[in-house]
């Protein structure tokens, strides 16, 4: 593994213990036992070392979905909202996804631009290939995806605005009105 890996390693680690909040090049590396100039070396800015962690982590989120071929798609959407994405280790890392996210769209700088396709179109295929796999037609399955997705995006982005809001219970029926069609 060479330096960038484990640095970036190190990072994605780093900002799944940590507040998004207190990301700052100098944090991290104090935190993880490197420079900040090592950091600026190997990843240019801030930006661009949060970028690449959040694509790792989108990744290791991911990998779990694409290697269970023999779990329903459904099953599987389940698993990643109660065993990943909705937990409260996790909401550091929406919140830090949402702010590159704007980011990215306010100033469409290319920085962004591959963080911006992961979420706007890695999930989504790779969830229609699932549901083309439990048998929906290509388009039919496509349209699930995108109503999945954008629907989990929306219940995250609404737990982190207000805690209070049933976001479990809307998870689940926004499951179970998808299955139904």
């Amino acid at each position: 593994m060479n330096k960038k890996q484990i640095l970036l390693d190190k990072t994605v680690q780093w900002l799944i213990e940590n507040s998004a909040d207190e990301f700052s090049l100098r944090r991290v590396a104090s935190d993880i036992n490197t420079s900040a100039r090592m950091l600026v070396y190997h990843f240019g800015t801030r930006d661009k070392l949060l970028v690449e962690a959040l694509s790792e982590i989108a990744d290791q989120w991911m990998t779990g979905f694409k290697l269970n071929e023999t779990t329903s798609t459904e099953q599987q959407i389940r698993e990643i909202w109660h065993h990943t994405l909705s937990t409260k280790k996790a909401l550091n890392l929406h919140r830090l996804s949402f702010q590159m996210w704007a980011t990215g769209l306010a100033t469409r700088s290319a920085i962004y631009q591959p963080f911006l396709k992961r979420v706007a179109n890695d999930w989504i295929d790779t969830m229609t290939e699932s549901f083309i796999r439990d048998g929906l037609a290509p388009f039919k399955a496509k349209v699930h995806a995108t109503l999945i997705v954008s629907g989990i995006e929306g219940l995250l982005l609404q737990s982190m605005t207000d805690p209070n809001l049933p976001v479990h219970e809307a998870f689940e029926e926004l499951i179970a009105k998808v299955s139904q069609t």
